[in-house]
């Protein structure tokens, strides 16, 4: 009942922190922008995007799972958006496309509860 407690009340921190580590991501692409490091993209697009999704299709039962899940789903959202790319579909920048996917799919698991 404890736990519970506290990861009911941890989500809202969390889903603020996914967003504000979007919208660093969607900020480098700014001019000028040298604050940010981006060494600071590599965990975001190897972990976030598939997060979030892996927290709508509720498939991580244990950490491990989780973290694999997180893994195989980040890799699949960024080989298709780069795929898009390559093909001259989008005109965007990945750094504005899977940030707003993220936090599109954030949006839906937050009121999905």
């Amino acid at each position: 009942m404890e736990i519970q407690r506290l990861i009911s009340a941890s989500e809202p921190l969390r889903n603020a922190g996914i967003v504000v580590y979007s919208l660093v991501v969607m900020a480098t692409i700014l001019p000028g922008f040298d604050l940010v490091s981006r060494i600071i993209l590599i965990p975001y697009y190897l972990l976030i995007p598939g997060f979030c999704i892996t927290l709508l299709l509720r498939q991580a039962r244990t950490i491990v799972d989780g973290l694999f899940f997180s893994v195989a789903w980040s890799i699949a959202i960024v080989v298709s958006v780069v795929s898009i790319e390559g093909l001259g579909y989008s005109q965007l920048p990945i750094n504005i496309v899977i940030p707003i996917f993220t936090v599109v799919i954030l949006a839906l698991v937050h009121y999905r509860r």
